[in-house]
């Protein structure tokens, strides 16, 4: 049977099991007709025909197209995964026996890893050789099976070709503005062998060179996850539509990486937090922790998370008496951001202030207040950061000795609670 042929007769079992004709599947697109001519093979089905369908019948459009129900596919899947932990791990017989009679791209590509492992490069090469054939020259996915066969140039010491090939392939990442990319530095560290291995070590030393500055303008997940997203909608735009969807796939897979280090990353300020507020005689420990939460934000590019991190920090730093330190996270936050939201920056100039008073500038202090309540005054009712924050500001007040300063300061955190506060009693005149 023809694969038509075969479709419509998995159709047609379906249909006549679930007792339904075929005008009870007809619809937008779908005449009764057209289902016969798809049943009897003698017309291939759409792919809207196949989705509405398997929708119709409750099924996939795999099976219907393939035979392959979900839970194969999802078995397959499972297998190749099992395989390339067991190929990460260094176990590359145990990895290769999982691909072998899998019918699966993934799986396809992954065996030609195992046999590079094992030493079997004459059929790591040809295989990588078939699969370049189908891609389009030029392509991204092109390129990135360029770097694949490179290597197995090189492991076979064909530094011709790997050159030769290579060089294309960077071109190719070249035009497309990705030299910062993962793809580009593993590639660029092959050629760089490859030139090494021809003697030219100056030639390998500039690449590398290159390359890395290139890469420096990409260094955290995030910011490399951008990139791709920059690349993948201008590849949309171009038509490059398998590319568009590479890139893409990659970006949101470096965002999804870049939002767990960040989480991981918070999860530890927190820690240091809340270790400060029940354990105030480890608040050094509570220090290092929120310094190491800082360190791995600032290469995160999470501005709003670094931002609470610092603050969180300085306010710890006045408690552990290096207020200046307090102070320059507090000004270095404020520097950052200067349209963030007002209650962050109110936030700053509340924990400035509380720094410069410990740093014994009673002036600085008065500023930074008089900074914050301008923008404190700015927040709607109910605000609960606005009424701990004026709080904050009316026992700072008190402090530097402004008891009418403090006392407005108490009024606003109550109005800011959403209390109203009943006017001034007038004082009685005599008749």
């Amino acid at each position: 049977m023809t694969p038509d042929e075969q479709t419509g007769s998995r159709i047609r079992t379906l249909r006549v099991t679930q007792g339904r004709s075929q005008a009870d599947l007809a619809g937008p697109g779908m005449s009764a007709s057209y289902l016969s001519m798809i049943e009897s093979g003698s017309r291939g089905a759409s792919p809207a025909a196949l989705r509405h369908l398997a929708a119709r019948l409750g099924t996939t459009v795999e099976f219907l197209a393939q035979g392959r129900r979900a839970d194969t596919r999802t078995e397959t899947d499972s297998t190749v995964r099992i395989g390339l932990l067991a190929l990460r791990e260094g176990r590359a017989e145990e990895a290769l026996a999982l691909f072998d009679g899998l019918d699966d791209p993934a799986a396809a590509a992954a065996r030609l890893r195992a046999l590079e492992r094992l030493g079997r490069l004459d059929e790591a090469t040809d295989g990588h050789e078939e699969f370049l054939g189908h891609a389009e020259p030029g392509s991204l996915p092109w390129a990135d099976q360029a770097v694949d066969l490179v290597r197995c140039y090189l492991a076979g010491r064909d530094l011709f070709s790997a050159a030769e090939l290579g060089e294309r392939a960077l071109a190719v990442y070249e035009e497309r503005e990705l030299l910062w990319s993962d793809e580009v530095t593993r590639l660029a560290m092959l050629l760089a062998e490859v030139r090494a291995q021809q003697g030219d070590q100056d030639g390998a030393g500039a690449l590398l060179e290159r390359i890395g500055r290139a890469a420096a303008t990409r260094s955290t997940p995030r910011a490399r996850a951008e990139g791709y997203a920059d690349a993948a909608r201008h590849a949309h735009d171009q038509g490059r539509f398998r590319e568009a969807h590479a890139l893409s796939t990659r970006a949101l897979a470096l965002f999804a990486e870049a939002d767990r280090a960040v989480d991981a990353a918070n999860l530890r300020a927190l820690t240091g937090v809340l270790l400060a507020e029940s354990r105030p005689t480890r608040l050094g420990e509570a220090v290092r922790l929120l310094d190491g939460a800082r360190t791995d934000l600032l290469g995160l590019g999470a501005p709003s998370d670094l931002s609470r991190c610092e603050l969180a920090l300085a306010g710890l730093l006045v408690r552990a008496d290096d207020p200046a330190r307090g102070r320059l996270l507090a000004q270095a936050t404020l520097d950052r951001a200067p349209d963030a939201h007002e209650t962050q920056r109110a936030h700053a100039h509340i924990v400035l202030a509380e720094a410069s008073f410990a740093d014994e500038d009673h002036t600085g202090a008065a500023t930074a207040l008089a900074a914050a309540a301008d923008l404190l005054s700015a927040l709607p009712v109910g605000d609960e950061h606005a009424t701990r924050y004026w709080h904050r500001a009316a026992l700072l007040h008190q402090k530097l000795g402004s008891p009418e300063d403090a006392m407005h300061a108490y009024d606003q955190a109550l109005r800011a609670a959403g209390h109203t506060l009943a006017p001034p009693a007038r004082a009685k005149t005599r008749a």
